[in-house]
């Protein structure tokens, strides 16, 4: 239900900015690049919980209304359903993102886009030691895969080329977890491949510096 509220908010926010851009006067020519970065908030979903984490970006203009953007992200989360041990992830992203920029006025411009991405996984533990340690301390991996994005964004001007802004983002994301299982005397695992789905709507609040 969640997801259908992330997914209903950033197609309104979208058709809102849309109409309102129609009417907009003709707008100043904007900045080629900019830089930002701030805090995610990120959903749960049938397997990983609530994460909070910290993302960087540089973007830039390809044409007046069109723009690419390289983020690099990172959040923490703890398991959660019946499919993974009990325990918490760390998620890396490399993003690339196409922009659809409208400048509303001088002192307010949103965007909307999607792109690609890589996500990386760790749970924290070690690949290397001795196969004993590793079967009693490691636990539920989840395959690193690509996925992509939707997103939609806007920004206010506080102070000359500085804005804060806020933006919606919805990854779909399907991978596989390895899942292991005790054995009877305890010391020894079983694994299983379990197909997973962790797509993540997610909240962004930050700050950018446009050049």
């Amino acid at each position: 239900m969640k997801r259908r509220f992330v997914l209903a908010g950033i197609l309104v926010t979208a058709m809102v900015v849309g109409a309102t851009a129609q009417n907009a006067p003709t707008p100043p020519p904007a900045p080629m690049m900019d830089i930002g970065g701030g805090l995610m908030f990120t959903e749960s979903n049938d397997h990983l919980d609530n994460g909070v984490g910290g993302f960087v970006y540089v973007g830039g203009r390809i044409a007046p209304v069109l723009g690419l953007r390289g983020t690099v992200a990172a959040w923490d989360a703890d398991t959660e359903g019946t499919v993974l041990s009990p325990g918490s992830f760390t998620v890396a992203a490399a993003e690339a993102s196409l922009l659809l920029h409208l400048d509303v006025d001088p002192a307010l411009h949103a965007w909307i886009g999607g792109g690609i991405g890589g996500y990386w996984f760790d749970d924290g533990t070690d690949d290397w030691g001795d196969r004993y340690a590793y079967d009693r301390n490691r636990g539920d991996e989840i395959e690193d895969d690509a996925g992509y994005h939707a997103l939609v964004g806007a920004d206010i001007v506080i102070a000359g080329p500085v804005s804060v802004f806020v933006e919606g983002k919805y990854i779909w994301l399907d991978t596989e977890a390895r899942v292991r299982t005790p054995t009877g005397d305890g010391r020894t695992f079983t694994e299983t491949r379990r197909d997973v789905t962790l797509d993540t709507g997610m909240v962004t609040l930050g700050m950018r510096v446009k050049l």
